[in-house]
């Protein structure tokens, strides 16, 4: 079993249901679970509470963090009396009081929307505003007693990223209280420096995402399944300087998937 207050090894919901057969035999082996507030059967904050409270019952304790809305209102860029950033905060403020309730490890957020498009022109209002309005989610946080993790989002590629690689590094010395996730094939999409990067970050950083892809497109395959260096990558994400969750993001059911890369990660963790 995996050793929680060594290293989280986590998966996202986001390609099961609740009532997902996977479901159970991750916990069996030993993974926490992702919950992500998106798509119809994740969305019931207070059915989804009780199903925790049963398999915590049943596989006994284990870490769960929670991945705030990215549908539903997930644009801090927004200006502050519009209609967009009041859905936006009252999303948060609800995925932020469920996390509470669940003692999660913490709430994942983007700092802007899918669709939103960065340019030259607005790109340092958008980083501005979102600055402005992260100090609030710390403070539901920190009364709610999780903390705020902000993701890297965005594609190059589509016009969609707010925060390059030195700007995202140093929004973590700029708000106070909010802690980082390494989305890791974020990072290779938009060819950053990643062992840099977490070198930078390594005392903010609570949580990597997990997945591949080639470089062109967002896909979340399994790692091998794309052109990520896990080679390199690896002995970053498992160094006790930066002790940190491994969530393992795939769009994939295939529950092989999720068992080879356990036994990639046991045999890796055993070898640090």
């Amino acid at each position: 079993m995996i050793n929680a207050k060594q290293l989280p090894l986590m998966v996202s919901t986001i390609p099961f249901t609740p009532e997902s057969p996977q479901i159970t035999e991750l916990l069996e082996k030993g993974f926490g679970l992702e919950i992500f507030l998106d798509w119809p059967q994740w969305c019931d904050e207070w059915q989804i509470e009780e199903k925790v409270r049963a398999w915590r019952n049943t596989y006994g304790p284990f870490p769960v963090s929670v991945h705030a809305t990215m549908i539903e209102g997930s644009d801090l860029t927004a200006p502050q009396e519009s209609r967009v950033y009041e859905l936006t905060m009252a999303a948060y403020h609800r995925a932020i009081e469920f996390a509470g309730r669940l003692g999660a490890l913490h709430v994942v957020i983007h700092s802007h929307g899918h669709h939103t498009i960065v340019t030259n022109e607005n790109r340092e209002l958008f980083q501005n505003r979102v600055k402005e309005a992260l100090p609030l989610l710390v403070n539901w946080a920190e009364k709610a007693g999780t903390v705020i993790v902000v993701e890297n989002i965005g594609s190059r590629h589509e016009e969609t990223l707010l925060f390059e690689e030195n700007d995202y590094v140093k929004l973590f010395s700029e708000v106070e209280g909010i802690q980082s996730l390494i989305d890791i094939g974020h990072g290779h999409l938009n060819q950053w420096n990643l062992p840099d990067v977490i070198e930078r970050l390594k005392n903010d950083i609570v949580s990597f995402h997990v997945h591949d892809n080639y470089g062109e497109k967002d896909e979340h395959n399994s790692m091998g399944n794309g052109s990520v260096d896990w080679g390199t990558l690896l002995p970053k994400l498992l160094s006790p300087v930066c002790l940190a969750s491994l969530v393992i993001e795939y769009d994939s059911e295939v529950t092989a998937d999720f068992a080879q890369n356990y036994s990639i990660f046991q045999s890796l963790i055993r070898t640090f």
